[in-house]
């Protein structure tokens, strides 16, 4: 059986912050193509930090 480990996130958002999230999607298609850049670079900012942040805890992902 394989085990998932977890990437246990120290600075996550909160419940709260996560609903406004949600309910800011509902603005996507308003977005130009600019904006939409400037979003996935933060996603993008994210994933990196996790992915280095698996890789130190041996985690692979």
């Amino acid at each position: 059986m394989n085990k998932k480990e977890n990437i246990i996130i120290q600075d996550g958002i909160s419940i709260p912050e996560l609903r406004h999230l949600a309910d800011l999607q509902k603005i996507n298609m308003a977005l130009n193509q600019e904006e939409f850049m400037l979003i996935v670079g933060v996603y993008k900012k994210a994933i990196d930090r996790l992915a280095l942040q698996a890789k130190k805890e041996g985690i692979e992902i």
